[in-house]
């Protein structure tokens, strides 16, 4: 394996956004978020394994078919398999220092909008 094509498919990776993380407007990369748990590339067969958030996670195909899609561009990749790992889980520890802020910032924001939607309407002046 070159080091230069694994450094190749790595950088692609970051490329890779996190649909939930889109959905929920902080827009994290696959490996921002820490979901690729494993990469191995052999005669331009690229296996990536990813842990999910959720083991029935909805957009592990999207995730997939934007990984295969992505690094099929790069010369010396032949094909491209993904798969999801059963035997651990992911946890929020595995995400970079800067996306678990990102996190964090999202959902106070959205803790923001709920608590202004509780507030009382101030009554109209007579």
């Amino acid at each position: 394996m070159s080091a230069a094509l694994e450094r190749q498919v790595r950088e692609r990776l970051t490329e890779v956004m996190d649909p939930c993380s889109v959905f929920n407007r902080t827009h994290l990369s696959i490996t921002d978020m820490g979901l690729v748990r494993d990469v191995h590339i052999e005669a331009g067969h690229v296996h990536v394994s990813l842990l999910l958030t959720d083991p029935s996670c909805l957009f592990f195909f999207q995730m997939g078919q934007d990984i295969e899609a992505r690094l099929l561009e790069l010369d010396g990749v032949e094909s491209v398999k993904v798969e999801s790992t059963s035997d651990r889980w992911w946890s929020e520890d595995r995400m970079t220092p800067e996306a678990r802020q990102r996190l964090e910032a999202g959902r106070e924001r959205k803790w923001q909008v709920l608590r202004d939607m509780r507030k009382p309407e101030a009554s109209p002046s007579a």
